[in-house]
């Protein structure tokens, strides 16, 4: 892919570079989504408090999106049919509001 051509060009410490920074940006961005779908969920079942303060606790705040991201990395794991599933119904969910 990508590296492969940055080092062709660019010699060995280029195309390092460029696949470092490549796995780099792809592992901040899936870091992102757990935390996103918690906090969507969160406004979800708020049930009309409208504070925004904390409301739950950090330890269980931790431990729901580290089952979140196991789930997801678990769903990836079964396949590209699962995730083209998957990936309509969490579509479908995130839309529901609008």
């Amino acid at each position: 892919g990508g590296v492969v051509w940055v080092e062709e060009a660019f010699g060995p410490g280029a195309g390092w570079m460029a696949g470092y920074t490549n796995w780099l940006s792809g592992a901040t961005d899936n870091a992102i989504y757990p935390v996103l779908f918690l906090d969507y969920m969160l406004q979800y079942v708020d049930n009309g408090h409208g504070d925004d303060s904390e409301t739950i606790a950090p330890v269980v705040r931790f431990c729901l999106l580290t089952t979140t991201t196991v789930v997801l990395a678990y769903i990836n794991w079964r396949g590209l049919a699962l995730v083209g599933k998957m990936s309509i119904l969490i579509c479908v969910v995130a839309m529901s509001p609008f």
